[in-house]
């Protein structure tokens, strides 16, 4: 299952190791020192638009997108949902 970060960006759901909000996630040091890490090593990705709302961290790099960390949570479980009926 693929999910929709917004623009023309998808990410394979296996990749996904945490969806954070954008506000939240300069309060933790390492998660921050995470994120510096990623942009200096060019695997940071900001498709927001200039208005990032949640931050998804994947097996491949970071990205920011304008989409609420609730939104993404809805659409992930939602297709998990559309592969569980199809698969009885």
């Amino acid at each position: 299952m693929f999910l929709h970060l917004g623009g023309d960006y998808v990410v394979s759901n296996d990749q996904i190791v945490v969806i954070l909000d954008y506000q939240l996630h300069s309060h933790s040091k390492i998660t921050r020192n995470y994120i510096e890490n990623c942009q200096e090593k060019g695997s940071c990705h900001d498709i927001s638009e200039e208005n990032p709302k949640s931050v998804i961290v994947t097996t491949s790099g970071i990205y920011f997108s304008q989409i609420s960390p609730a939104t993404l949570k809805k659409r992930a479980h939602s297709k998990m949902a559309e592969l569980g009926n199809y698969l009885r």
